[in-house]
């Protein structure tokens, strides 16, 4: 009997998880980490994460094909090509996956950006 119960609290903690923890602003989504992001194209997270400091522009095309967009001042001067955006998901206001490139003034990856944006 207890081991019933114990599980039931377990089963009730999770549906409550799931079922309020969604609805919270720009919360993050366990369950589809990328619902209110939009990616360039071409992008896969695979060949992303084979970049590397140091390639050159061509090398990146040629992994994740062009960006959704390029700010060529960025940080100094230096560029950068932005491979996701934040989009407006139907299912509420998530965080969304940042995913740029910051290249140094030789033309080379500089910066690899990756991480989880809550705005």
């Amino acid at each position: 009997m207890k081991i019933l119960s114990l599980i039931a609290i377990g089963f009730f903690c999770i549906v409550v998880f799931f079922i309020g923890g969604f609805p919270l602003s720009e919360g993050y989504n366990p369950v589809k980490p990328n619902a209110d992001t939009k990616f360039s194209g071409a992008y896969n997270e695979d060949n992303f994460n084979k970049i590397t400091i140091g390639m050159d522009s061509t090398e990146v095309l040629n992994l994740i094909g062009e960006p959704i967009g390029k700010l060529p001042r960025y940080a100094s001067f230096k560029p950068l090509w932005f491979y996701s955006v934040n989009k407006e998901s139907e299912s509420g206001d998530f965080a969304w996956l940042k995913r740029a490139i910051v290249f140094g003034r030789n033309g080379k990856v500089r910066e690899v950006q990756k991480s989880v944006r809550y705005e």
